[in-house]
């Protein structure tokens, strides 16, 4: 029974992902499933979980925007590039957004309003026409799983793949229309 709830949760939430669109801190029109991918990302120590310094504005940033969108309830979901043990990569991840949802609660963001989810190494980057014109190795749209990290070419193009997929996104799961600010 555990197990089929898992995987309805997590088909739910794949669902949720590919409805959306991306949004910025400066977006004022949502919808569920809409998400924000800083870029350059939050990344964190090899097998850390602390945020670090240099970190802090950006999370500020997403805060702000949190607080100031206080309709928005939110799933932070981390992910983590193949080369890792499946089990042991969400393990991480799952530490990872409960250290990014804590620093936003510090910060006035009510918990109600944060989920946090470990992906590991499930949902790789799906590459965006910005990281195609960036990387000229990728295409608009090229799924970065390991089959695909293990054509590439040399140790900097593969590099460059995996660092796309350790990333945060902050997805939007619901609207509350009734609220104000």
């Amino acid at each position: 029974m555990k197990t089929l709830l898992i995987t309805v949760t997590f088909l739910l939430t794949i669902s949720i992902i590919i409805k959306g669109q991306t949004y910025n801190l400066n977006s004022t029109k949502f919808k569920v499933g809409d998400k924000y991918v800083p870029r350059p990302n939050i990344l964190f120590d090899f097998g850390k979980w602390s945020i670090k310094p240099e970190n802090y504005s950006l999370i500020d940033s997403i805060a702000n925007f949190l607080i100031e969108n206080s309709n928005l309830k939110i799933e932070i979901g981390y992910h983590l590039d193949y080369p890792r043990d499946p089990k042991s990569s969400i393990m991480l991840d799952m530490k990872r957004t409960q250290s990014i949802s804590d620093y936003l609660i510090s910060k006035g963001v009510s918990r109600e309003r944060l989920l946090s989810k470990g992906y590991g190494n499930f949902l790789p980057y799906k590459v965006d026409s910005v990281t195609a014109l960036k990387y000229k190795f990728f295409t608009n749209g090229q799924v970065l799983n390991e089959e695909f990290i293990k054509t590439l070419s040399n140790l900097d193009e593969k590099e460059t793949a995996n660092m796309l997929n350790r990333r945060a996104e902050f997805i939007i799961t619901s609207i509350n229309i009734n609220k104000t600010k």
